[in-house]
């Protein structure tokens, strides 16, 4: 069970002194509930009730309370406070966000709720408690929110794509405010159901009594512990704007060393040694037993003034712009591009990068590739991607702003550059290297279903809603011609990128690009059983044939030249939604509705191997340049890598948030998805 660990501080800008105030709490704790119990919450409230006496103040306690208790002692807790006091709230028990509101869940409020909307009316805002608290006036407040990270409601109604998200919203500091969660806003943090209290009450409740720490000192060594103690796994986050200077404990005028100094000094000095090694061994920003980036960047979170963290960030920013250079010396753009997205990663003001990228830039593109060029050897070393090296949020995503479906993400020849389709009704060209968007497409009138690179890098092929498929030019922007026959769902170059392949609803046909005119329309198509939809369309490396998939479980393999139709495979139990050749033209690969992915004998029509392990829908697939292994994209917001030869999952990629629409390789080998918020997320 996943559990965040929300702390917000909200005080006034002037300096308290630690003990010549009135000091009130109010201390709830949720265990009981009848879905999804909770194991630390009420051992967590009265072990805080108890420090908090402790610390003088006088304390309020509910355990397992239902929402009107807990409304009723919120406004009494309100009531109690005044000018000079400071207040107190502590909450653990379930929480979540809906549509950026921030929600407390009594513990009878589950069962009672059958629509997502009834949260405002069945659960208490956490906005409620700070605004009792802004009505008292008091110059400081203290409040803790100790609340489940994951859904709650599971099963009782369906919060998924309704406005929930993971955990709980971001809350912006106002003056005189501290807000420190127990993990980053929208990641988990880890319930401990192995023992007494969770992860971040158990280190609140080490370091709370320490005497001299103020707000701020306190929080961060809570957080640096917590996230030793989960591995890295829960990374507390705070943001704070005009803190006063207040302790909990003691003298905040207090000097001298403090026993929690001296252990967390022992704990920096350790970490460094393990940030060095890593250093030593190349494991700068990659590395399966971690890096050195984020080690250095850990202690400076706890000890921003680290000059041995600072140095070794430097040393790693030196360190890839030198590799960088001797790549690019080299005529490595694959390796150079890989180095400087690093560089950038770790220091994205470096003077060095401007002017490496301004070189890669200035490298010589690749001739036009025809049929027989081969497009990359089946020897050729391709790294399998691991972790993402750059974000671009391309579109606004959801309804009318999602990437599309399937084939929807290009990349140029040469892997500098990044078409991406969207439901917005346009297209847009990014740069790699950079991010930076280079140009939007706009001219259809409906969303767009599928681009295509051209293989000289020159032009631009869209399909889209609107019944067309357009030709356009990427260096002006224009538009060179209009493709119409019936409705026009998919669009694909041909290898040589004199010709096209359009399908739809009423067929599929072969278009000359240079003069605008159908070629042929393909024998045996019965628009009334085949519907072409979203990615199920594409060309054999070679040109010679076509592999169609569309609104039934089946995929048809196609002549291109005579336009007959060879053979049709059948296997899945429902609707084919992308279709891929592997790079030796000897195999296909396809990703369906029925949440698995096939790869088929192109000779034979038998199925090599069957890929389970997506949850839910897998809206695309890809194979890696030398066809060792195959990327799936699905509905259920993972990447899963697949080796081709055993048929065996080799890692699942999971930083999307949505849902995950299209996946491709470029030649270089990195890997680019796009999601249904208009993410896309670039790999290595």
């Amino acid at each position: 069970m996943k559990r965040l660990l929300l702390t917000l501080l909200v005080f006034a800008m002037m300096s308290l002194p630690a003990l010549a105030t009135e000091r009130i709490a109010l201390v709830i704790g949720n265990s009981d509930y009848r879905v999804d119990p909770l194991s630390n919450p009420v051992n967590d409230a009265r072990d805080m009730a108890k420090v908090l006496r402790e610390l003088g103040f006088q304390v309020t306690l509910k355990v397992n309370a239902n929402q009107m208790t807990m409304e009723s002692a919120i406004q009494a807790f309100g009531n109690k406070l005044h000018q000079k006091a400071v207040g107190l709230f502590y909450f653990s028990g379930h929480g979540m966000q809906y549509r950026s509101e921030n929600y407390l869940i009594p513990i009878n409020s589950i069962r009672n709720m059958s629509a997502a909307d009834h949260l405002r009316y069945k659960a208490v805002p956490a906005g409620y408690v700070l605004g009792v608290m802004r009505t008292a006036g008091n110059r400081l407040n203290i409040v803790i929110l100790d609340a489940c990270r994951d859904n709650p409601f599971k099963g009782i109604f369906g919060l998924k794509g309704y406005g929930h998200r993971k955990g709980l919203a971001e809350m912006n500091s106002i003056s005189g405010s501290i807000i420190a969660y127990a993990a980053r806003p929208g990641r988990p943090a880890l319930e401990d159901k192995k023992h007494r209290n969770s992860y971040y009450t158990k280190h609140l409740l080490r370091f709370i009594k320490q005497n001299g720490l103020t707000l701020t000192e306190l929080f961060s060594r809570v957080s640096w512990a917590v996230a030793q103690d989960t591995n890295g796994e829960q990374e507390p986050w705070t943001s704070f704007l005009s803190l006063p200077r207040f302790c909990l404990a003691g003298n905040c005028q207090m000097q001298g060393p403090q026993p929690v100094v001296d252990h967390i000094a022992r704990e920096v000095a350790k970490l460094l040694k393990t940030c060095q090694f890593r250093f030593d061994n190349n494991w700068l920003t990659t590395g399966g037993s971690g890096t050195a980036f984020a080690c250095y960047k850990e202690v400076l979170k706890f000890d921003p003034n680290n000059l041995e963290a600072s140095r070794g960030l430097v040393n790693i920013e030196n360190r890839y712009v030198t590799w960088a250079e001797s790549a690019l010396k080299k005529g490595n753009k694959s390796k150079a591009r890989q180095y400087l997205a690093r560089l950038r990663l770790v220091n994205p003001e470096s003077p060095e990068l401007a002017v490496l990228e301004s070189q890669l830039e200035s490298m010589s593109t690749p001739t036009t590739m025809t049929p027989s060029q081969p497009v990359i050897s089946s020897t050729a070393k391709i790294s399998i991607p691991t972790r993402v090296w750059k974000t671009i949020k391309a579109h606004k995503g959801g309804w009318y702003g999602s990437i599309c479906l399937g084939s929807c993400l290009s990349f140029s020849p040469d892997g500098r550059f990044l078409l991406s389709g969207s439901w917005d009704k346009r297209f847009k060209l990014f740069n790699i290297n950079t991010g930076k968007l280079m140009r939007t497409f706009k001219g259809h009138s409906s969303r767009v279903l599928s681009v295509a690179y051209s293989p000289d890098g020159k032009m631009a092929l869209s399909a889209s809603n609107d019944r067309s498929a357009k030709l356009w030019e990427l260096s002006t922007g224009q538009l060179i011609r209009t493709f119409n026959f019936g409705s026009i769902e998919q669009a694909a170059f041909s290898p040589d990128g004199q010709k096209a392949l359009l399908g739809g609803v009423q067929g599929i046909q072969l278009w000359e690009l240079a003069t605008g005119k159908p070629i042929r329309t393909f024998e045996g198509y019965s628009s009334n059983r085949y519907i072409i939809d979203r990615d199920s369309l594409t060309f054999s490396p070679d040109g010679q044939k076509a592999l169609v998939g569309g609104n039934d479980p089946t995929i048809r393999l196609w002549n291109i030249p005579t336009g007959q139709l060879i053979r049709t495979f059948k296997g899945h139990s429902s609707r084919v939604q992308s279709v891929v050749f592997s790079p030796d033209r000897q195999k296909a690969l396809s990703g369906s509705t029925d949440n698995t992915i096939k790869l088929w004998d192109l000779s034979t029509g038998q199925v090599i191997h069957t890929f389970y392990g997506h949850s839910s829908f897998v809206h695309s697939v890809a194979f890696s340049p030398n066809g060792h292994f195959v990327a799936s994209g699905s509905e259920d917001k993972t990447i899963k890598l697949w080796e081709v030869s055993s048929g065996k999952l080799i890692r699942t990629l999971k930083e999307h948030k949505s849902s995950v629409m299209s996946v491709t390789f470029s030649l270089d080998g990195t890997l680019a998805s796009g999601d249904y918020g208009g993410v896309i997320k670039l790999w290595w």
